[in-house]
C-alpha cells in the first residue's frame, strides 16, 4: 500500500515534471547558448560544420557574423519568453491540484475562483501573444517633454535615453558640415527614429556607413531627426527647426501610412494634469531600479498592453485634439488644391464603394486619409515639405515601406494607398520611393519587428540599402574612393 507523501507526488507529477522542465530549460537555455550555439554559429559561418547547416548561412560578404550571433540571441530570448510563460500555467495547474488538502469548504471555494480567474488570464496572455500580439509604445517624461512650439507639442529631452544633447538619436553633429562632405536628414516618426531596433542598426546609421564604404570615409554623414508618435505636420515642423540648420544635401522622409493621422500621444501625455503628476513621479522614482523592473514586467504583458491602449483611446474621445490645429485654410475638402483634391476625392469614392479596403482587424488607414481635416493637413505638409526644399535647392525622397501582413504580392490591402501616396507626393515636387516590393522578396519573418509596422534589423538592412542605391543612381553617380560629389540639382520642380 502508497504511502500519503507517495500518492501526494504520484498524482502531482503529470504537472510537476514538466513545470520542472520547463524552468530548467529556461533557466539553461542561455548558457547552453554561449557554450554550444555560439560555436555553431561560428563554425557554418566559416564552412566548417555540417553541410545542410553551411548552407543556412549563405551572405557572408553582406553580413558580419556578429549579426548572426545577435540573431540567436534573440531568438534564445524569444523562447525563454515562451517557456516563462508555459512554467507560469503549470504551475498555476500544480496550484489547482492543492486545493483538494484545504480542509475549509468555502475556503476550497474561494480558492478555486482566484485559481480558475488566474487561469483564463494566463491561456488569454499566452493565446494574445501567440496569435494576436499588440505593441506599445510608452512616451515617458524621462525622453520627451513638452514643446515651447505649439506645431510640435512633443520633444525629445536632450541628453536623456538615446537622444543626444541636440534631442537627435545618434552621434552629435557639428554645427557646421565639413567641407567636402555629403549630409542626409532622415526625417518622420518611430520608423525612421528605428523603434526597438539598435542605433547602429537603424537605416540611418546603415545607410551612412553604406555610402562611406562606396566613398572615401566621412564623407557622408546621415543626421537621424525621427521622433516617435509624430504626424506630418510635426515632422515638417521638426526640420524646420532643428534640421535645416545642418545644412543637408539630401532630406529622406522615411514615411509611414498613419502620418496623416495623430497619434495621440501626445494628447494623452501632455495634458497640464498629467504633466504634473508625470513629472513628480518620475522625480521620486525615475532612479527606483524596482519600479523601472515593475514597469518592464508589465508593459511586457498583452493583457497589460491592450488595457493601457483602451484607456487611451477612452481618454482621446473626451479631449480635444492639440496635434490636429484648425486647417490653415478654408474647411475641409474645400482647402484642397484642385490638383490634389481630384485623386482625394477619387479615393474616397472607392473606400466608399469597397474597392479598397483595409485589411479586417488592421489600423484603418484608409479611412484615416477619406478624414477631411486630416488629409488637408498632411497635404499641406507636404506642400511646405516640397516649398522648403525647393527653395535651398535639396533633393527631397519620401520612402514607403509596407505593413507587414501576411497578405504580400497581389494580396496586399494597401497597394492603392502606396500609389496614392506617391501621386500626391510627385504632384507636390516630392521624389518618391516604394519598398513593398523589395521586402516582399524576403520571408516575412525575417523582417517583422515590434510589430506589423516597424521592421527588424534586416528590414532596416533592406531600406539602407535601396536609399543608398537611389542616392547612387540620381545624385552622386559610381564615385570612386576620392571621386567628387556630383550633386544634380533641385529634383522638387
Amino acid at each position: 500500500m502508497k504511502r500519503p507523501k507517495e500518492r501526494f507526488w504520484g498524482r502531482r507529477k503529470a504537472v510537476l515534471l514538466p513545470l520542472i522542465a520547463a524552468l530548467l530549460t529556461a533557466v539553461l537555455l542561455p548558457t547552453l547558448y554561449e557554450l554550444a550555439g555560439r560555436p555553431l554559429i561560428r563554425a557554418a559561418y566559416e564552412g566548417r560544420s555540417l553541410p545542410a547547416l553551411n548552407r543556412m548561412i549563405s551572405d557572408q560578404a553582406r553580413r558580419p557574423l556578429e549579426k548572426y550571433l545577435a540573431h540567436g540571441e534573440e531568438l534564445v530570448a524569444g523562447a525563454v519568453g515562451v517557456l516563462g510563460r508555459i512554467a507560469l500555467l503549470l504551475f498555476l495547474l500544480f496550484l489547482l491540484t492543492l486545493v483538494p488538502l484545504l480542509r475549509s469548504r468555502l475556503l476550497q471555494g474561494l480558492v478555486l475562483m482566484a485559481e480558475a480567474f488566474a487561469l483564463v488570464l494566463a491561456l488569454s496572455e499566452i493565446l494574445l501573444g501567440w496569435l494576436a500580439p499588440v505593441d506599445i509604445f510608452e512616451i515617458t517624461y524621462e525622453n520627451f517633454q513638452a514643446s515651447a512650439n505649439p506645431a510640435l507639442v512633443l520633444e525629445p529631452r536632450p541628453n536623456a535615453g538615446e537622444f543626444n544633447a541636440e534631442g537627435i538619436r545618434g552621434p552629435l553633429p557639428a554645427a557646421a558640415k565639413p567641407p567636402g562632405s555629403f549630409r542626409i536628414l532622415v526625417v518622420g516618426d518611430s520608423l525612421a527614429f528605428g523603434w526597438r531596433v539598435r542605433e547602429e542598426e537603424t537605416y540611418a546609421r546603415r545607410l551612412e556607413s553604406l555610402r562611406n564604404r562606396a566613398s572615401s570615409p566621412g564623407r557622408f554623414e546621415v543626421i537621424n531627426l525621427g521622433v516617435p508618435g509624430y504626424r506630418a505636420t510635426q515632422v515638417v515642423e521638426r526640420l524646420k527647426e532643428k534640421g535645416l540648420k545642418y545644412g543637408p544635401d539630401l532630406v529622406v522622409y522615411g514615411h509611414w501610412l498613419d502620418d496623416v493621422a495623430n497619434s495621440g500621444f501626445a494628447a494623452f501625455f501632455l495634458s497640464p494634469a498629467k504633466i504634473a503628476v508625470g513629472e513628480a513621479v518620475n522625480r521620486a522614482l525615475s532612479a527606483s531600479p524596482l519600479e523601472r523592473g515593475l514597469k518592464k514586467v508589465l508593459l511586457s504583458s498583452q493583457i497589460v498592453r491592450r488595457s493601457l491602449l483602451f484607456a487611451r483611446e477612452f481618454w482621446r474621445r473626451g479631449h480635444p485634439d492639440p496635434v490636429r490645429p484648425p486647417v490653415p485654410w478654408g474647411k475641409g475638402s474645400e482647402a484642397l488644391p484642385p490638383e490634389t483634391g481630384a485623386i482625394w476625392k477619387e479615393l474616397c469614392a472607392r473606400v466608399r464603394s469597397g474597392e479598397v479596403r483595409d485589411e479586417a482587424g488592421s489600423e484603418p488607414y484608409y479611412a484615416d486619409y477619406c478624414h477631411p481635416q486630416d488629409f488637408v493637413l498632411w497635404d499641406r505638409a507636404l506642400s511646405d515639405l516640397s516649398g522648403i526644399c525647393r527653395e535651398r535647392g535639396i533633393p527631397c525622397l519620401l520612402v514607403q515601406t509596407p505593413v507587414l501582413t501576411a497578405l504580400r504580392g497581389a494580396n496586399y490591402p494597401w497597394a492603392e494607398l502606396h500609389r496614392f501616396i506617391a501621386a500626391t507626393a510627385r504632384l507636390r515636387g516630392i521624389e518618391t520611393l516604394d519598398l513593398r516590393e523589395e521586402f516582399d522578396k524576403y520571408p516575412l519573418s525575417s523582417l517583422k519587428g515590434a510589430d506589423l509596422e516597424h521592421p527588424n534589423s534586416r528590414g532596416h538592412e533592406i531600406v539602407a540599402e535601396a536609399i543608398a542605391e537611389w542616392v547612387r543612381e540620381n545624385l552622386i553617380g559610381p564615385i570612386g574612393p576620392i571621386g567628387p560629389i556630383r550633386p544634380i540639382g533641385p529634383i522638387n520642380k
